[in-house]
């Protein structure tokens, strides 16, 4: 015979990562690191944001946008 009653069957599972209440508050950003990060920026990027003319890349031919047919 089956049982039939109003209780799942299987307990719940814990809250998703994530969603605590408790935050460590504001990040601090460590200044060096800012300005490595700037000293490579000025290295391989052009002034619109885009890899510059003297960076090698693997494929210049590569077109990740390219729909698969």
């Amino acid at each position: 015979m089956t049982q039939h009653s109003e209780k799942q069957s299987k307990t719940p599972k814990g809250k998703p990562s994530g969603t605590s209440g408790d935050t460590a508050g504001p990040i601090e950003v460590d200044s060096a690191k800012v300005k490595d990060t700037e000293k490579v920026e000025k290295k391989y990027l052009n002034e619109d944001g885009e890899t510059a003319d003297n960076v090698d890349t693997k494929n210049v031919n590569r077109n990740t946008d390219k729909e698969a047919k």
